[in-house]
């Protein structure tokens, strides 16, 4: 393996850790749930990854692109849950949920159905996904520099931390 699938094993294994502990502590704080679907779809991607390269599957490409595509979504909700606007956003959060969940079922489709394998990993899957990742991650980045603004040293400096975890962790997945 190289040394970039290694990256991605190591991820995976981080991700799906985070996503496990998260779910252990739902009950008892209200950022667990999005924390662990996100880290959830992060785990997935990454495997897919690894699959994609140890196989040669190309069913694989199918479904990294389709765990690539309930990152966003995931993400916006722990974002939206974390600055506290999970009910004034709620539409939003729905309609990009219902608009990944398309482009993730096409993509699980193409496993199975012949005229849509051209679409994951292809120009048309990028396109489908900036068109709903760049408003998403627009409203992201601007309800983190509000909330920042409007917050006293500690939470500005929690908003920073968890900023550049998303950064890391995302950015750095993607």
């Amino acid at each position: 393996m190289s040394m970039e699938q290694w990256i991605s094993v190591l991820s995976a294994t981080v991700f799906l850790g985070i996503a496990a502990l998260a779910a252990l502590r739902a009950r008892t704080t209200p950022l667990a749930p999005p924390l662990s679907r996100t880290c959830a779809a992060l785990f997935a991607y990454e495997l897919f990854e690894v699959l994609k390269h140890a196989t040669g599957r190309e069913e694989m490409l199918s479904l990294e692109c389709a765990a690539a595509a309930l990152v966003a979504p995931t993400t916006v909700a722990l974002v939206v849950q974390f600055v506290g606007h999970w009910r004034r956003l709620r539409l939003m959060i729905i309609l990009g949920a219902t608009y990944f969940m398309g482009i993730a079922v096409v993509c699980i489709l193409a496993v199975f159905v012949a005229p849509l394998r051209d679409f994951p990993g292809q120009w048309p899957w990028a396109i489908a996904m900036l068109v709903g990742v760049a408003p998403e991650f627009t409203v992201v980045t601007v309800l983190l520099v509000r909330h920042a603004r409007r917050v006293d040293a500690k939470e500005r400096a929690r908003t920073q931390l968890f900023g550049l975890a998303l950064l890391l962790g995302v950015g750095g997945a993607s």
